[in-house]
């Protein structure tokens, strides 16, 4: 049964936009429209990202909407077929990948941009939001699974 994973795929969507909404009604009245966390290390500012990464892409928001909506297509699929698995972290893996691509697909089709909010002050990266953070933890754990688990559970799935 896959309810669990729904759960938790609804619950990484749900804690990434109600983190986005925050940001988006809290942070441009803040000075600078920035809120600092830890100074010189990480804050809070809210931008409008209409790319991907780095704003790779930009003004592609819908065709980026459709790349990922059909990549959490395809990863869905392959989470309902290795159910038999029964492998947490695989299981875990897909849950944050699928919720985290929803929750930026949410952003792109209802706003035409990806709302960003969690930027590091003390290199110069990209800023980034709660979707990103499970979709990248999401990514780590599958590559974890298939390096260190996936031989042992291939024989499961003949």
């Amino acid at each position: 049964m896959l309810i669990i994973e729904i759960l938790i795929i609804a619950g990484v969507i749900i804690f990434d936009q109600l983190t986005k909404v925050a940001a988006e009604n809290i942070l441009p009245s803040m000075p600078g429209g920035t809120f600092e966390v830890f100074p010189g290390f990480a804050s809070f500012t809210y931008a409008k990202n209409t790319g991907a990464a780095f704003s790779m892409f930009s003004d592609a928001t819908f065709l980026l909407g459709i790349v990922a909506l059909v990549v959490a297509v395809v990863l869905f699929i392959i989470m309902v077929k290795t159910n038999k698995v029964k492998s947490r972290l695989l299981a875990l893996s897909l849950c944050f990948l699928i919720g985290g691509a929803a929750g930026n697909i949410i952003d792109r089709f209802a706003l035409g941009y990806v709302r960003d909010m969690i930027q590091f002050t003390f290199v110069d990266f990209a800023i980034f939001n709660v979707a990103d953070s499970f979709a990248c933890i999401g990514a780590a754990l599958l590559i974890i699974y298939l390096l260190f688990f996936w031989g042992r559970s291939k024989k499961k799935l003949s």
